[in-house]
């Protein structure tokens, strides 16, 4: 279901209690597998695997039944509220947070940080309940689930070519089952589900390290707070999920000893290969360093078993989260585009479907436009990554240079970090969430090998806990607040639902005309070159290429001009159209002051510009 649809629907109230219960529906459906593969595993890795496996599943189960053309709505939600009844008798086994937890955690040292994080936390809740209004995710997370309803199966798509990577929207299509239900915006609280979970996957791994404890913990609080989370981990995209994994990944391999004596060789083979391969489902730019963290773990479980038969049962169990999960959409992938991964590396396996050359363009394109100077880069990491990138640049610094923690584990800390780093600068543009969470891991081992004569110097009185507060944590609560003001409105129904739509969704009063003129069976065509448009409000089927347009259904070209220095309308439908079979009719809608972007950010004026559609006729 569209959010042209459901948006008439809207209610925080709904948004909110079926996202919760997805969350805990996804956590208990890992858990349950858990219980029958006898993967039983140490607080808090069971609610981290359980929650990722969950989501595997489900994604898996969606592309199985889009794959056979099954994927109706109505047993999209019988699978749901399968899901749902499993999880609650897995949940209350389990639980979904420890039941024990120190009562020193109440102590003035400990308690501070706690209520910070709450606070930055309950913030980040009130923009995940909000209407779904992020443009990247109108553009293209939010619209492959919603494609999955509207063909009522798993159909390949050129277009937007970052959604045609399917292998990294496993997380998308999990959440498809939120849209059979007609509650899309549910997707945003199980991201931010997400995020909390690994807030509290710090947290408690901390309180397992050190029984009484302090102020290292206020290191774990940029996790919650700044506009890091606030605006990339309350959305319908995948980040919250790649942050999580990648972050549980890293801890694996730098704590690999002590998570060895707990589960094994074999089970940490199959935990650490399910948080690699998690990690990268949710952006293909993550992929090499996956790769490296999955390596470096069986190099080191390698060393504990030593005959061959012991080390080909740890590969052959390191292998199985990616033949069961992984492989299936490369498969269909490859056979739909020509390449496992879509548009990326294509014509390298066989003949694609994309014209390559026309497609390598835009994609250096993409990356000369996106790519910030150095300028550009330093104001992005104090605007939008403080504290986060001060305190984690800082823990990364501490841990390569503290002696008492293994000179291996240091020499990896590096590798890491500057092995991504080239990747970013490679084939990028660099901005701090192409870290995928690696940042968020370093926090956490930070915090837990951390020796207390350092933490004691760092934020061990109360002099310099002021100065951390002041500098690197106040402001950006301030920030988060006064971002998120925004959304207060709509979400305590003080702005009406219409007010809010037409202030943060492009082109809504003209899909709400669009709807009225249109035949219900047309669809509309759009540019991608020319805009990312909001694609999920559209009231009707929305298309990047011809290519992709069903046979059969009438077609209206969707035309939008920027200013008065864009290319006139006719002409921009001549680069667009093969004219040798289609023309322009006469134009059926036009609007000069079409809003065409909206932004999010507090201040920013919506930019104004010229629509007009055309059908489009056979020659």
């Amino acid at each position: 279901m569209s959010l042209f649809t459901s948006s008439e629907y809207y209610s925080p109230i709904l948004v909110l209690l079926v996202g919760i219960v997805s969350l805990i529906g996804y956590l208990g459906l890992g858990l349950t597998l858990q219980d029958k593969l006898s993967l039983s595993l140490p607080h808090p890795w069971k609610q981290v695997v359980g929650v990722l496996l969950g989501l595997q599943v489900a994604s898996l189960i969606v592309q199985i039944l889009g794959m056979a053309n099954l994927a109706s709505r109505p047993l999209l939600i019988i699978v749901w509220s399968v899901m749902i009844v499993i999880s609650w008798s897995a949940v209350i086994k389990h639980g979904i947070v420890q039941k024990r937890w120190p009562l020193s955690i109440f102590s003035s040292g400990a308690l501070l940080p706690l209520i910070i994080i709450l606070i930055g936390i309950g913030i980040n809740l009130i923009v995940a309940i909000a209407p779904s209004s992020k443009i990247d995710e109108l553009y293209y997370h939010m619209l492959l689930p919603s494609r999955i309803i509207a063909d009522g199966s798993l159909k390949f798509y050129q277009e937007p070519w970052l959604a045609a990577i399917y292998p990294q929207m496993i997380f998308q299509m999990s959440t498809t089952l939120l849209y059979s239900l007609g509650l899309p915006d549910a997707g945003n609280v199980v991201s931010w589900g997400l995020s909390v979970l690994l807030v509290y996957f710090g947290l408690s791994l901390a309180h397992r390290q050190h029984e009484t404890p302090s102020w290292r913990h206020i290191w774990l609080v940029p996790m919650a707070l700044g506009l890091y989370p606030v605006v990339w981990h309350v959305t319908g995209g995948a980040h919250a999920m790649g942050d999580l994994a990648t972050a549980a990944a890293t801890v694996a391999l730098l704590d690999r000893k002590r998570l060895l004596q707990e589960i094994g060789p074999q089970k940490f083979a199959i935990v650490s290969s399910l948080l690699v391969l998690s990690s990268i489902s949710t952006k293909v730019s993550l992929l090499p360093l996956g790769c490296s963290l999955l390596i470096l773990t069986l190099f080191f479980l390698f060393q504990q078993v030593l005959t061959f038969t012991q080390r080909l049962k740890v590969f052959l169990y390191a292998l199985m989260p990616w033949g069961v999960f992984y492989l299936p959409i490369l498969t269909w992938t490859f056979w739909q585009s020509g390449s496992p991964f879509g548009p990326v590396l294509a014509n390298v396996f066989y003949k694609s479907v994309y014209d390559v050359d026309a497609l390598s363009i835009r994609i250096h394109e993409s990356r000369i436009v996106n790519t910030p100077t150095i300028k550009d880069v330093l104001i992005l990491i104090v605007r939008n990554y403080w504290p986060l990138s001060s305190l984690a640049l800082l823990c990364l610094i501490c841990l390569v240079l503290i002696k008492s923690i293994p000179k291996m584990n240091r020499w990896i800390i590096l590798f890491l970090f500057s092995f991504q780093t080239l990747i970013i600068l490679k084939l990028m543009f660099f901005d701090l969430r192409f870290y995928g969470g690696l940042l968020h891991g370093y926090l956490i081992y930070f915090v837990m090998v951390c020796p207390q004569k350092l933490a004691n110097r760092l934020v061990g009185s109360l002099p310099k806990n002021i100065i951390v507060m002041g500098l690197f944590l106040a402001p950006s609560l301030l920030v988060q607040i006064y971002y998120s003001l925004q959304f207060f409105p709509v979400i305590l129904g003080i702005q009406s639902k219409v007010d809010f739509y037409r202030d943060k969704i492009p082109f809504y009063d003209d899909y709400q005309a669009l709807d009225r003129l249109l035949p219900k069976n047309s669809v509309l065509l759009v540019s991608e070159k020319l805009i990312r448009l909001s694609s999920v409000y559209s009231p009707r089927p929305v298309y990047f290429t011809l290519d992709d347009v069903p046979p059969l259904k009438p077609v209206y070209l969707f035309l939008v001009k920027r200013d008065s220095n864009s290319n006139p309308h006719v002409k921009q439908a001549k680069q667009l159209l093969p004219l040798d079979k289609l023309q322009l009719g006469d134009e059926i809608y036009q609007n000069e002051n079409a809003v065409i972007q909206t932004y999010r950010t507090p201040g920013r004026t919506n930019s104004i510009g010229s629509l007009i559609v055309y059908p489009l006729l056979n020659n």
